[in-house]
């Protein structure tokens, strides 16, 4: 498999507003070089040599030059998620039994057979659930040195601070790799101790709270084991705790498909629709933007209804359709890019701004039977989008700028060579990197996650996943960033999770009720996750799961929900709100069903993507939008006519309504609302063992505290 990744280059001979060639341009004028150097080559050698060192000057100082990227089949074709060994798999059993009978011997002799580079792969630890050996065997290895310290101070009387120097966090101000090794493979207590102490701190000034909790709980039972005091840890949770309540102030963006990359937003600030008249503005889609069929219509909550899906960055409502990218403005509703439309409709162009400089089209439109192809970050665009310039229309992913100085410009485009090889599901972003699955067809429809570098689109790595047979459609599968994981809700049986680096991180399987085929569309319907767990309502089978972030285990299967496909709008302090064919609130530590709307009056099913927002639950049927009190599920205003169902999105700015007709947005009126003072519940991402702590207004104080 082959990715070719094109990139607007800006030197001193080519400035941002020179016209941008497209790619099938770039690729015809490489092969028509070719095609003269082969006829040179016959005519005179050193001809030859003179036009072949002119033909790489000339492609070198291209404006656009491709930088190939190749993905031998050996990455593609091996199995997907690999496990260990069995000699692997029962020295670390060994290791463990060893460690639960206090067998410290007989469990450091095991520990030296086993090196760290034959642990690469998942050990099942059920039937149904894999986690990584690696990280498994570093877990034994902290407990080992922390048994082991117990009994050497025991015997010796010594000290933690004069057992080992602790670890200098000077020197590990950039490599968290390094101090991941580390911790993986301490050579004392002291030394796992101060390496997870620090992976802590560098996780809190992420933002990744739950991996930091994760660290610092894992340094007091660590403590435990060694008979240690463990005060100041319990400081440093304390004041994480804090900091994680003053995190939680919504994005003034919606820039996915769940509306936050990391956590599902359950308030989004003062915006209350009370009627059909209280929108500020209205823009009606394409006239052949596809229809909905009321006879075609999906019995379930997810999108399929309608194909448009919005999102909202500071300035512009954003949402693709099958004639391009398109922009509005939020005030007021006008068109942010103009048209600059190709006289055949098979090459419909990018939309860039009205004074903008011409630019070639590029042939680029919204898959035909895509549902969320975008996500945003800062002032760019990702997107999977056809190539209407190519024989097939197959995908590429593409960067745009919708900075100030460019506003909507490509920045660069990477796409699968190979044509039964397509970029499948909507792209994320996290950390400087956009992340993708790629559906292989040569190899019976193998699922690979791939990283791409967000500034220059190289591609950085390729992880095999799963062989999904049975799904031919696109956007079967949907990532969710839960920090410093790229959870994967494959709908085929398997959610994994796979960490930032490239390494698998935990498998959790499912049985499989049905398959979904190619002649029913699939529903794009992420894992959501909060409060430190990952939920997810499978499309292949009934009920919903729920994980823990960190170890993928399963902490609870519900499968008395209604009949049909789910899809889940957030989740509030306590309770998950799932969307079918009617409204549920589900505990969110047991899952057990709270309270309910819509059953016995059969105002279901949901239809296209609803959302949490303050504290009203928006949900689209095939006709009406329901505003509910998500404490008590009672309706609190007359539903809102609809036409075929919508999808939801919301800032603390605005709301947009996208129908398969129109868009429609509502935004704040009135004085006084200061966006960055608007909080969500205190108790939302918090653990129920932290809570009712004072809140620290920023970041500072967090580190202070952690000094």
């Amino acid at each position: 498999m082959v990715f070719s990744v094109q990139r607007t280059l800006t030197t001193h001979r080519c400035s941002w507003n020179r016209p941008a060639r497209s790619v099938r341009s770039v690729q015809s004028i490489t092969f028509q070089q070719i095609r003269i150097f082969l006829w040179w080559t016959s005519q005179h050698f050193l001809h030859s040599f003179v036009f072949s060192v002119f033909v790489v000057c000339l492609f070198l100082s291209s404006p656009q030059s491709v930088l190939q990227a190749r993905l031998t089949e050996d990455d593609l074709g091996q199995n997907h998620v690999a496990t260990v060994s069995p000699f692997v798999r029962e020295t670390l059993e060994a290791i463990e039994q060893s460690i639960t009978e206090r067998n410290l011997v007989d469990a450091r002799r095991f520990f030296d057979e086993l090196l760290p580079s034959k642990a690469d792969g998942l050990i099942e630890r059920t039937p149904l659930w894999s986690i990584s050996a690696l990280q498994f065997r570093g877990r034994l290895s902290r407990r080992l040195v922390a048994m082991e310290f117990a009994a050497h101070t025991t015997t010796t009387g010594a000290s933690v601070a004069h057992h080992h120097d602790f670890l200098d966090a000077r020197l590990f101000e950039e490599s968290i790799e390094a101090l991941t090794r580390i911790a993986d493979d301490p050579p004392s207590f002291p030394i796992a101790i101060s390496a997870l102490t620090l992976l802590g701190e560098r996780a809190a000034e992420k933002g990744w709270f739950d991996r930091a909790k994760y660290y610092w709980e894992e340094c007091m039972f660590l403590h435990t084991l060694a008979e240690t005091d463990s005060k100041v840890l319990e400081l440093r949770v304390a004041a994480l705790a804090k900091q994680v309540r003053s995190a939680a102030t919504p994005s003034n963006c919606w820039p996915t498909l769940a509306g936050s990359a990391s956590r599902s937003l359950n308030a989004t600030g003062p915006l209350f629709l009370r009627d059909e008249e209280c929108f500020s503005w209205k823009q009606s889609l394409q006239t052949n933007a596809q229809r909905v069929r009321r006879d075609s219509l999906l019995p379930h909550t997810a999108l399929g209804s309608s194909t448009t899906v919005p999102l909202i960055s500071d300035r512009f409502v954003i949402w693709g359709s099958t004639q391009g990218v398109h922009a509005a403005q939020i005030a007021d509703g006008k068109s942010a890019w103009s048209a600059s439309m190709e006289k055949s409709w098979e090459h419909s162009t990018l939309l860039f701004p009205p004074s903008g400089t011409p630019r070639s089209p590029v042939g680029l439109n919204a898959p035909e039977r895509g549902t969320s192809c975008f996500c945003m970050h800062a002032d760019k665009l990702y997107a999977v989008l056809d190539d209407t310039g190519t024989r097939n229309g197959s995908p590429v992913l593409v960067c745009l700028d919708l900075s100030d100085a460019t506003q909507g410009r490509l920045e660069w485009s990477a796409s699968a060579a190979n044509e039964s090889d397509y970029l499948d599901a909507a792209p994320q972003y996290s950390d400087g990197r956009v992340y993708g699955v790629v559906r292989s067809g040569r190899f019976h429809d193998l699922l690979s996650l791939v990283s791409f570098d967000a500034d220059s689109g190289s591609l950085l790595w390729t992880v095999p996943i799963l062989r999904c047979e049975g799904i031919a459609s696109r956007s079967t599968c949907a990532l969710t960033i839960a920090e410093d994981l790229i959870v994967i809700a494959t709908h085929c049986g398997e959610i994994v999770a796979i960490h930032t680096s490239g390494t698998l991180a935990w498998r959790q399987r499912y049985t499989r009720v049905s398959k979904v085929s190619d002649k029913e569309p699939l529903p794009l319907s992420p894992a959501v996750y909060a409060l430190g767990r990952i939920f997810v309502a499978p499309q292949d089978r009934d009920g919903l799961l729920a994980l823990d972030k960190e170890s993928g285990r399963l902490l609870w299967d519900i499968s008395d929900t209604e009949e049909g496909s789910h899809a889940i709008l957030g989740v509030t302090a306590d309770s998950v709100v799932v969307s079918g064919r009617s409204l549920e609130w589900r505990a969110v530590q047991t899952g057990a069903l709270r309270r309910h709307f819509g059953r016995e009056e059969n105002l279901g099913p949901g239809v296209g993507r609803g959302a949490l927002i303050d504290d009203k639950v928006y949900w689209p049927t095939l006709t009406k939008l329901y505003i509910l009190q998500s404490d008590s599920a009672e309706s609190s205003v007359s539903p809102i006519h609809l036409d075929g169902g919508a999808i939801i999105a919301a800032t603390p700015r605005c709301l947009v309504i996208a129908t398969a007709q129109e868009i429609l947005c509502h935004t704040q009126t009135g004085k006084g609302t200061d966006v960055n003072a608007l909080k969500l519940d205190s108790n939302v991402g918090i653990p129920a063992t932290l809570r009712g702590l004072e809140t620290t207004p920023n970041a500072v104080q967090l580190r202070e505290a952690l000094r």
